[in-house]
């Protein structure tokens, strides 16, 4: 997590990515670094860390093309899955659902065959894939890719 994430922008002007999302923590004006990502030709998020109430971020759902849920603390790996992030997803579909906004909620943190299936039924469709699911130390990656995917449609 940056501090300032507009100032650091230009950055990422000339290098290579589809999507650029910064913590709403981070910066007190994020209508404006929105707006400079979308200028960039960028997809754009606003993430939320897990101690972070959800309704700090509703008025950026028109400025959004996604949302990143937090269900860890960004930066550290091997933490414990913060189950506060299963209400937190929830309540963002809900009330992406209520404006009749489609939005996709990705969630990163402590992704594993427990926590994926919740997070899916409380409106989350992207995970971002670690250490705790699928990049688990002595397997195989396929093999992890597929216990996720098996337990997404259990």
């Amino acid at each position: 997590m940056l501090s300032n994430p507009f100032e650091k922008l230009d950055f990422f002007k000339d290098k290579y990515f589809n999507r650029l999302s910064f913590h709403i923590e981070a910066y007190k004006n994020p209508v404006q670094t929105l707006a400079k990502i979308k200028s960039m030709s960028r997809e754009c998020s606003i993430a939320i860390n897990a101690v972070t109430h959800e309704n700090s971020i509703y008025y950026l759902y028109e400025f959004v093309d996604y949302i990143l849920v937090m269900a860890v603390e960004g930066g550290f790996i091997g933490q414990d899955f913060n189950e506060s992030a299963i209400e937190k997803t929830k309540n963002i579909r809900e009330e992406l659902n209520k404006r009749k906004m489609y939005r996709d909620i990705y969630v990163d943190g402590h992704i594993d065959k427990e926590t994926i299936l919740k997070l899916c039924k409380a409106g989350a469709n992207a995970f971002v894939g670690g250490s705790s699911g699928l990049f688990r130390n002595g397997h195989i990656l396929k093999d992890n890719l597929e216990i996720l995917r098996n337990n997404l449609i259990s």
